[in-house]
């Protein structure tokens, strides 16, 4: 199935938090917006949403954003029942034969961790075959207007890299 609707923006968030909670990661906070940022988009601006059911039950989803000649994966999950039957692969292939009729040039894959999510590290690397690249982005730079501002927006980046990161 394919779509935009909010119908769709459900499954794939509880499939995703079902997945975030079988890997034992942190979950991303922009995809606990991207229910508010569907609602927001207009129609031809929307993420498109893919999702894959087996024996009747949600196995896989991907919601994607093909804006101009890039596509970009924002959210992938597999729910517990499914997880190994090949609906994660499915929708990737699906997206590129997608994003291939719109002539797109590049296939934003986001992150990986070899270390900490190897299974979605082979995947991607997988994938993207020989034409994949690791790319790393500077990141979010913020500036304070004195010292007490600086700290608390260094406290801020601090706590954010240890909810990433998790308990050790």
């Amino acid at each position: 199935m394919e779509g935009t609707d909010e119908g769709m923006v459900d499954t794939i968030l509880a499939m995703y938090r079902e997945m975030v909670a079988r890997k034992g990661f942190s979950p991303s906070e922009s995809v606990e917006r991207f229910k508010k940022l569907q609602s927001l988009l207009p129609d031809e601006l929307k993420v498109r949403i893919m999702l894959c059911r087996c024996s009747g039950e949600m196995s896989a989803g991907i919601a994607w954003s093909d804006i101009g000649n890039m596509g970009v994966a924002l959210v992938a999950a597999s729910s517990n029942a499914s997880a190994r039957l090949g609906g994660p692969h499915l929708m990737a292939w699906k997206v590129v034969e997608k994003l291939k009729e719109k002539n797109a040039v590049c296939y934003n894959l986001n992150g990986i961790d070899p270390a900490r999510n190897p299974g979605t590290y082979r995947f991607k690397k997988e994938l993207a075959g020989s034409f994949g690249r690791d790319v790393c982005f500077l990141g979010k730079f913020d500036a304070g207007a004195g010292v007490l501002s600086q700290a608390l927006i260094d406290l801020r980046d601090a706590l954010r890299i240890w909810k990433m990161r998790g308990p050790r």
